[in-house]
């Protein structure tokens, strides 16, 4: 995994790996692009997916976010 900003803030709370790495690459282009709007995140639909896909997961709560 990256060393990025949001790296290793939610092992606790999220113990999967794949999620974890879709947290902090969306964290990571919210940031960069500030902007928290699926649409402007990214315009390739497969990451458009992952992002919905991540947010409507049920292993962990949006306040975890």
């Amino acid at each position: 995994m990256q060393n990025t900003c949001c790296s290793a803030i939610y092992t606790v709370k999220v113990p999967d790996v794949r999620i974890q790495k879709r947290i902090e690459f969306s964290m990571n282009k919210m940031l960069t692009l500030g902007s928290s709007i699926v649409n402007r995140l990214s315009s390739l639909h497969t990451e458009k997916i992952g992002f919905y896909r991540m947010l409507s997961n049920t292993r962990f709560s949006h306040d975890d976010l």
